[in-house]
């Protein structure tokens, strides 16, 4: 079986609301974090990863057979690479792993508020979302 580490840092941690999607293929979950902004789209986050930001955001990487990477492409409405209709692009981080993130310019024309704590889960909490 072929293994993958993917970063969570919204609905798909520990507690959050789609968790359940990779529960089946997680093999193991460790709290991690990046280097980032973190932005609120509703019910959910954006990540636009910025290795010189000064803000980090708080997840979880998992450690999951690659066939957990269909139904997160689902769940995050990515297509493929570059595909006009992704909300998300699924990029691999130069620490070895995957992660589902947004553009700048994205994020900026949305005009989406900036979540200065980097961890979803507190905020939603906050905020009940």
């Amino acid at each position: 079986m072929a293994v993958v580490k993917v970063f969570v840092y919204g609905t798909l941690r520990s507690g959050g609301r789609y968790e359940y999607v990779v529960n089946d293929y997680v093999l193991a979950r460790e709290p991690y974090e990046v280097n980032g902004r973190l932005y609120d789209v509703g019910t959910y986050p954006a990540l636009v990863v910025d290795s010189a930001a000064a803000g980090v955001v708080k997840g979880e990487l998992l450690l999951v057979s690659e066939e957990a990477l269909r139904p997160l492409d689902e769940l995050e409405n990515y297509y493929g690479e570059q595909h006009p209709d992704n909300e998300y692009e699924r990029i691999w981080h130069k620490d070895g792993f995957y992660l589902y993130v947004w553009e700048q310019e994205s994020v900026d024309a949305l005009g989406l508020p900036y979540i200065s704590s980097g961890d979803w889960i507190a905020h939603a909490r906050e905020n009940n979302k």
